[in-house]
């Protein structure tokens, strides 16, 4: 077996460094060391030297999870902005029916299709109305969506301006 290069300092050229603790500690110290075939002083020095590098990688750790908080809050506010677009697109189709279709009977199809609108409307209202964000409650107040009631039947709650 080759002999391993020594990239440190010989042990004769480190100054001994005395050390106090408890027993237990002591005893858990030298169990490791024998698990990891180890001297009890190559033991500590290993635990150390770990420490240290736990702590460059505990910030490494600490960046990546404020990108992906970064990233999270992202997608959170495109979800948001999903929201008003779904709510502001069901409201204009099932307004646009209700008004093409004004005082004629409105055929199956495009019932189905203004009533469909109008369920997505309904599940989008409140998180939109209670947003946060204020972009997504501006884009709401262009609508100026009423809390109460919420949309009942096939009349929206949207009342446009002029």
């Amino acid at each position: 077996m080759a002999k391993k290069t020594e990239t440190r300092p010989a042990t004769a050229a480190i100054n001994p460094f005395g050390l106090r603790m408890q027993p237990e500690l002591r005893e858990q110290l030298e169990n490791a060391a024998t698990v990891a075939g180890r001297s009890l002083n190559a033991e500590i020095n290993a635990r150390l030297e770990a420490s240290f590098r736990r702590s460059v990688d505990d910030e490494r750790v600490i960046e990546v999870v404020t990108a992906l908080r970064e990233s999270l809050d992202a997608a959170r506010q495109d979800a948001e902005v999903a929201k008003a677009g779904a709510l502001t697109s069901s409201v204009m189709v099932a307004d646009l029916l209700n008004r093409a279709w004004e005082g004629r009977e409105m055929p199956e199809q495009l019932q189905r299709l203004r009533n469909a609108s109008l369920t997505v409307a309904k599940t989008y209202e409140r998180a939109v109305v209670e947003s946060k964000d204020e972009k997504i409650r501006s884009a709401a107040a262009i609508l100026r969506i009423q809390e109460d009631p919420p949309l009942e039947g096939a009349e929206p709650t949207t009342k446009r301006k002029g």
